[in-house]
């Protein structure tokens, strides 16, 4: 945009006039998002905007706060909140499809930026916790990955569904997350499921769209079909629990997913995983068929 367009914007945002006016639209679209049932106030002086949104969601989650432009900056600081809400309609929304996971969701945070309109998402900090409750997941690019992964070990070979004709059937999902300099850290994300835990952290770069994430995959089931399968397994595992590795990384809609190996996933990962499923762990690296590799 040019520096007139810019100047126009400034002044439209901070015009020389004072005064104040509630607003109340279906409809709101501000840096790319789009508001729904929006009440808000603003309140004008030369030189400052203030719109304090007092009702209004982003893809179905309630966001309260305020914008304030003056001097050619813009600050905004706003607290999402879902309660009890359905996973899907927002999940697809920020995603881009439809279909994507069910359930229900909870979630609590603060999102605040400053600086010029193009610097707003660099300059983006915050916190949110998240979780969903009792639902599918149909097509979620990364997961998929995985569980299509698992599915061609030896030792797990055919035990998870197809996301896209089946769905993955999951108890909850948490995760933390935490936003700094244009990057969405995962300091602690879990997936408990009847047939598979997983605990995964790592680090989203929201300007380059591209992730690289650690996780850890324990197939619950398959731990009976291990030692049928290989009895002297039984006796190497003692009661522990087998974990698999993984990392995912590259670009948002297209991540590559690999085995990791048990050295390189981290003492926190480990934690986070032991402390979720409250049993001894072993780290494993499964076997591909066709691969010569241990």
């Amino acid at each position: 945009e040019g520096g007139e367009g810019r100047t126009a914007r400034s002044k439209l945002w901070t015009p020389a006039v004072s005064g104040r006016v509630r607003l109340e639209a279906d409809r709101f679209t501000f840096g790319g998002f789009i508001w729904s049932g929006v009440a808000a106030e603003a309140a004008f002086s030369p030189g400052l905007t203030l719109v304090t949104v007092t009702e209004g969601e982003v893809c179905g989650v309630s966001t309260p706060g305020f914008i304030r432009a003056a001097r050619g900056e813009v600050e905004l600081s706003f607290s999402p909140v879902a309660d009890n809400r359905e996973l899907d309609p927002s999940i697809g929304c920020v995603a881009g499809g439809e279909r994507l996971a069910t359930g229900l969701l909870d979630l609590a945070g603060v999102l605040s930026s400053k600086g010029r309109a193009g610097e707003l998402l660099k300059n983006a900090a915050g916190n949110v916790t998240l979780s969903a409750e009792d639902g599918r997941i149909y097509r979620f690019g990364a997961l998929g990955k995985v569980l299509a992964l698992l599915n061609v070990t030896e030792f797990f070979k055919g035990k998870f569904p197809d996301l896209a004709k089946e769905g993955f059937s999951y108890r909850s999902m948490k995760a933390s997350l935490e936003l700094k300099d244009g990057r969405l850290l995962l300091t602690e994300g879990l997936l408990d499921s009847a047939s598979m835990e997983m605990a995964a952290a790592g680090e989203i770069d929201l300007l380059k769209r591209e992730m690289e994430i650690k996780l850890l995959a324990a197939p619950l089931r398959s731990v009976d079909f291990i030692i049928k399968r290989l009895p002297v397994m039984g006796e190497i595992l003692g009661g522990q629990l087998v974990t698999i590795p993984m990392r995912v990384s590259g670009p948002f809609d297209d991540p590559k997913v690999t085995y990791l190996s048990p050295k390189d996933i981290g003492s926190r990962l480990f934690g986070i995983m032991k402390r979720t499923l409250k049993a001894p762990l072993r780290i494993i690296e499964p076997v591909i068929p066709g691969r010569k590799e241990k």
